[in-house]
């Protein structure tokens, strides 16, 4: 098909999908820089599910394909890397196009216009499993107060983390920590445990602590290449089982679930009702009545995960570090319950986790939450 062009920018196109009206118009003015040979885009499935995702680029696209096969690309450097003269027969023919153009040295570019990708039912992307990536993420920040207590954070405290690290090697999963400042000692002992510490960039002044903690385990995902990953408190969790067998492909996102309303019949109703207002200036009518969402646990599938997480980076972000009051929980219930692919979002409690804030140590679930 692409032979059968003479066109210097080529888009491939399923016939049954859609792309945005401006979704060519916003891609040419990308091509004006000279190095750039493919304009990339957020992804919105239709039909039988429903679900957009904005891919963040990775290093290596073999391991994790960020660019959908709508993409426009540049002929000249198609043509230029022989990019349809030597196939491989180990990879799809886009991802091919893209790595070799990538190897090559050429860039690429984000087109903000959505491709629509249908979904059907009984297609290969509705049915094809899902693969798994067994990695529980925890982050112990010590360059800040505790954003809700106001006091200092204690340093190399194994008493502290020793319930999480020590699920880890025992239910099969790997651990990540990720640091702003732990000793050696520490961290070795953290690896002889089966979790791997990652120094990350202590928390700026004028950045809300919570915010750097969504926005950090989203930077190190975004540069791995998980499918699949839990981002956990760690002072007040204990592992208790691997939560992965959970994962099913009709959801996107698991999250943690209070036994409680958003609403005044509840000391916790009201708590959060009062946390939204405080972050937010008031709370959404449409907010009350709903089952209240905890931060202590978020899991999921890559790209929804990441979304979630960059997306509870900004809302947090945006009201800055002076504003102590604002809450990771009123920016999680806000988002989710904003999502148009809401049935999507897990929200059942059990056997995920445990009920928060009652630390039942005999319960059979994978996370049990003080």
């Amino acid at each position: 098909g692409v032979a059968a062009t003479t066109a210097p920018l080529v888009c491939c196109i399923d016939a049954d999908d859609r792309i945005a009206v401006d979704y060519l118009a916003r891609a040419l003015p990308l091509f004006q820089d000279p190095r750039v040979a493919i304009a990339w885009s957020p992804v919105r499935e239709f039909g039988k599910r429903s679900h957009r995702w904005d891919p963040r680029p990775s290093d290596d696209i073999r391991r994790s394909n960020w660019i959908h096969a709508g993409a426009v690309f540049r002929r000249a450097a198609a043509e230029q890397c022989q990019a349809f003269d030597r196939p491989n027969h180990h990879t799809t023919e886009d991802v091919e196009l893209w790595r070799r153009f990538l190897e090559a040295g050429w860039s690429h570019a984000r087109n903000p216009a959505e491709y629509f990708y249908r979904i059907h039912s009984g297609s290969r992307s509705e049915l094809r499993p899902r693969r798994i990536s067994r990695t529980v993420v925890a982050v112990y920040l010590t360059s800040a107060p505790d954003p809700q207590r106001g006091t200092p954070v204690p340093k190399d405290d194994w008493n502290r983390v020793a319930p999480w690290v020590n699920g880890i090697r025992p239910n099969g999963l790997h651990g990540l920590l990720l640091h702003d400042g732990l000793s050696s000692e520490f961290c070795r002992r953290l690896e002889a445990a089966g979790v791997e510490p990652i120094v990350v960039p202590p928390i700026p002044a004028t950045t809300h602590a919570n915010a750097w903690r969504f926005l950090q385990a989203a930077e190190v995902l975004a540069r791995r290449s998980e499918t699949t990953a839990f981002l956990t408190d760690l002072f007040d969790v204990t592992i208790k089982s691997d939560p992965f067998p959970l994962l099913r492909t009709d959801f996107d996102l698991w999250v943690g679930i209070e036994p409680w309303s958003i609403d005044e019949t509840t000391t916790a109703g009201r708590w959060m009702l009062d946390k939204l207002r405080e972050t937010f200036g008031d709370c959404d009518p449409w907010l009350k009545g709903q089952p209240l969402l905890n931060a202590g646990v978020i899991g999921g599938f890559r790209a929804p995960l990441l979304g979630l997480l960059y997306e509870l980076w900004g809302t947090l972000a945006h009201r800055g570090a002076n504003h102590r009051r604002a809450s990771c929980m009123a920016a999680l219930n806000a988002l989710v319950y904003r999502r148009p692919d809401l049935p999507r979002v897990w929200r059942r409690g059990a056997p995920l986790h445990s009920v928060f804030k009652s630390y039942q140590r005999e319960a059979e679930v994978c996370f049990v939450h003080k």
